[in-house]
């Protein structure tokens, strides 16, 4: 998980998608063993969403009005069909994967019938490697442009995030953001040929 911290809150800029699932596990499993107190409510309504509205209205719905299902039951129908689901959620596409996330969740866990939230508040049963980006001296546009996949950063890579900034303070470029453009494009498709020479 990639990001970095504010007041104590973790804001992740890669990792959205393990974190929204580790959420959606516990809000599920806390509500099939009836284990959604007003404690937990309190802790699962930390996690919201920055910047996507919707999504962010939709998991505090979730956890404050929920839902209650049986075995065979789909979920995301259930969801769907409850009355704080606002019709127009059905193209937000968080929340469709959100809606697929706890459908194959329930499909995992609903013939468990041991005792999952003990477990699951095991802080050693789900673990993730947290890297901060400041620890690497790079901007969120610099991470989201050159590492979309959540791979570390290659020696090179962070080469040119330093040198794109040693240019930019310097102002060594006639054109800002020349040198990023022509390593990116024209240089590699220049040494693109030679690379097995």
């Amino acid at each position: 998980v990639y990001g970095s911290e504010e007041n104590d809150i973790l804001q992740p800029l890669d990792g959205q998608q393990r974190l929204t699932t580790l959420f959606l596990l516990h809000w599920y499993i806390a509500t099939k063993e009836e284990k959604l107190d007003e404690n937990i409510k309190i802790k699962l309504s930390k996690f919201a969403y920055e910047t996507r509205t919707s999504s962010r209205e939709f998991c505090k719905e979730l956890v404050e009005k929920g839902i209650t299902f049986e075995k065979d039951e789909i979920i995301s129908d259930l969801v769907k069909n409850t009355a704080w689901f606002v019709a127009s959620w059905k193209k937000d596409p968080t929340i469709s994967a959100m809606l697929i996330m706890l459908d194959a969740i329930h499909a995992k866990f609903k013939d468990n019938t041991t005792d999952l939230w003990e477990k699951l508040r095991d802080e050693q049963v789900i673990t993730f490697l947290y890297v901060k980006l400041e620890n690497f001296g790079l901007s969120d546009d610099l991470y989201i442009k050159m590492n979309a996949r959540g791979k570390q950063l290659t020696a090179f890579e962070n080469f040119k995030s330093k040198f794109e900034k040693y240019i930019k303070i310097n102002k060594l470029e006639k054109q800002e953001g020349e040198f990023a453009k022509k390593i990116d494009t024209i240089w590699t498709d220049l040494f693109w040929k030679y690379r097995d020479a």
